[in-house]
């Protein structure tokens, strides 16, 4: 029987952030995320003696700016922009695997004000380098919905 106990230990993570609110119109905020994979243990798998695990880091940072919350429609739309770039944890004979993404969206207020449909754009390119054995593209398009009403509530008789 093998214990996994002493063979997988996951990383620590270490991450910060800060924010900014300006007028509850701009919201800037950036990101940082560093997890140690290099000390991580891990079995190694059988047939894959050229990977192995090196730290990963990762910084993000988007703005969102409505122009006017108590404006015309398309003055409470929410227009936001973002991007990131990681360097991955995973290192194939000296490669590591790095991706960068941007993106773009809106928030749409329905008409009772409180719902919000969001739509959003997003390009990702992932790569290996400094040989290119991993080089893709990725665009997603994203709709939520916000559903922010007051549900089960019941209103107190006096």
């Amino acid at each position: 029987m093998v214990k996994l106990r002493d063979k997988f230990s996951l990383p620590e993570t270490w991450g910060a952030g800060l924010a900014y609110d300006w007028n509850d119109r701009l919201q800037a905020e950036v990101d940082v995320t560093y997890q140690n994979w290099s000390k991580a243990k891990y079995h190694q798998i059988e047939n894959f003696s050229s990977g192995k695990f090196d730290n990963r880091w990762r910084i993000g940072a988007g703005l969102s700016y409505r122009p006017d919350p108590r404006g015309g429609y398309f003055k409470r739309v929410t227009y936001r922009a973002g991007g990131y770039y990681n360097r991955d944890y995973i290192m194939v004979e000296g490669n590591h695997v790095r991706d960068y993404g941007i993106s773009c969206g809106f928030g749409l207020p329905a008409a009772s004000e409180k719902t919000v449909i969001n739509l959003g754009f997003e390009y990702i390119n992932r790569q290996a380098t400094p040989n290119p054995l991993l080089k893709e593209q990725y665009f997603h398009v994203t709709l939520g919905i916000n559903f922010n009403q007051v549900w089960f509530f019941q209103n107190k008789l006096r």
